[in-house]
């Protein structure tokens, strides 16, 4: 969907998003800049991204000057692609969306069980975070490990873990400001009844207590 400019502070939101702006809005992001987080604006007509954090004119060509399928080795990258290949040689009329959106979808599972299959080995209460990061990317295998210091430093990984650390710590009665801390994270947020309902740390009070705060926020 299309941004409104009314609607440009969204652009600072403390999560990943992906969101249509027109170009002429682009001028008026100036006054965000300090705000974004590594965000990547990308410009489908010219085949160009700008990376936000730096500068509005920072322009790379998206082919010739930055891949992160390079980051890949072709064992992770290849199931992750082959959809999207299959989907660029048929038309329209071959398409099926519900074929399509399965085959991306299972492309995409494969890609994230391929390099996080293995986090759940470094969840540490002594950590402040409750996870080790670094170790997690450097005890990868050589192949994927590029990629990976890299994931690990976005907002995508940082809320997945959050999320995980909670399950994990709360089940073993262990690290209860971390929790709490994802707790008032959910309060925080317009969570829909599906989303409150999968978070399995919480009682029965809490999800009906929550699920009624976010219909009065809505």
């Amino acid at each position: 969907p299309l941004l409104p400019k009314p609607m440009m502070t969204f652009v600072c939101a403390p999560m990943p998003f992906i969101l249509g702006l027109l170009e002429p809005f682009l001028g008026d992001m100036a006054e965000y800049l300090e705000m974004l987080e590594a965000v990547v604006i990308v410009n489908l007509d010219k085949d160009q991204f700008q990376v936000s954090h730096k500068s509005l004119e920072c322009k790379y060509t998206i082919r010739s000057s930055f891949d992160d399928r390079t980051l890949l080795p072709a064992y992770v990258a290849d199931p992750l692609m082959a959809p999207i290949k299959v989907a660029k040689k048929q038309n329209k009329k071959q398409l099926s969306a519900t074929a399509t959106k399965e085959s991306f979808q299972e492309g995409f599972l494969h890609f994230v069980v391929d390099i996080l299959y293995n986090y759940g080995e470094f969840f540490d209460p002594e950590h402040e975070d409750g996870f080790q990061k670094g170790d997690f990317s450097e005890e990868a295998g050589e192949g994927i490990r590029p990629f990976l210091q890299k994931f690990v430093k976005t907002q995508m990984f940082e809320q997945f873990i959050m999320i995980q650390a909670a399950h994990h710590f709360a089940d073993r009665g262990l690290r209860p400001d971390l929790v709490e801390s994802y707790k008032s994270a959910v309060k925080s947020t317009r969570f829909t009844k599906f989303q409150l309902c999968h978070q399995p740390h919480l009682d029965e009070k809490e999800l009906q207590r929550l699920e009624e705060e976010a219909a009065e926020a809505g």
